[in-house]
């Protein structure tokens, strides 16, 4: 929250550098610092002054930094314009994006995720990728979209990288289950569907789950 989501907005993650807020998203003339609420150095509350489309200052915008490890119930009972969540929570994701979604019903509001799908396959990732409606909006962002990382830098940064992890930290595509068994890239064993021949040998596996469904 104050590493990230802080900095990006206020160009800092420590908050008590009042000469360092507003060098961000922010400027530095649109944060009413009299009315900054702390904890050390991570923001808890800020009003951000607000203009119209005309440039005409309208009012103040109450900006608020929660975790997610607070839980979807810190966030009941409010009204809300818009909500950024970074990264996606390991246990409660889905909960917590339902609730956000409650808060900006009555404004029309918006709900934005910025995440690499470190978890898998979880439901909130599954919901956007499968939803066909329009209703929600899904951007995939590639390494590729990151202009700054030459190919060299990605060649050193892959080295470091298990194989398996590859295509989820340069494509944003999620790996399935909670780690691959064999360390190598799906894409270097698949083919395209072929008709089997009946005189190929066949093998059959069988994968109890722990805390996952049965597999054959």
């Amino acid at each position: 929250t104050r590493n990230v989501l802080q900095k990006e907005l206020f160009g800092t993650s420590a908050g008590k550098d009042e000469q360092a807020l507003g060098t961000g998203t922010i400027p530095q003339d649109c944060i009413n610092f009299d009315t900054i609420v702390r904890d050390g150095n991570r923001i808890i509350e800020c009003q951000i002054k607000h203009y119209d489309k005309n440039g005409e200052f309208d009012g103040h915008t109450i900006l608020q930094f929660k975790s997610t490890q607070q839980g979807e119930h810190v966030l009941m009972g409010a009204t809300v314009d818009y909500i950024w969540l970074d990264e996606e929570d390991p246990f409660k994701s889905i909960e917590i994006y339902s609730q956000c979604v409650t808060r900006t019903a009555t404004t029309g509001g918006l709900v934005t995720i910025t995440a690499t799908p470190e978890n898998g396959l979880t439901k909130l990732v599954d919901l956007f990728m499968k939803n066909k409606d329009g209703m929600l909006y899904f951007q995939n962002a590639t390494w590729d979209d990151a202009p700054h990382l030459s190919e060299e830098d990605k060649k050193k940064l892959l080295a470091s990288i298990p194989e398996w992890q590859h295509e989820m930290r340069t494509r944003g595509i999620p790996t399935m289950g909670e780690g691959l068994i064999y360390d190598v890239a799906e894409s270097g064993i698949i083919c395209d569907p072929i008709q089997i021949p009946n005189h190929w040998r066949r093998c059959a596996a069988v994968d109890i789950g722990i805390n996952h469904p049965t597999a054959v």
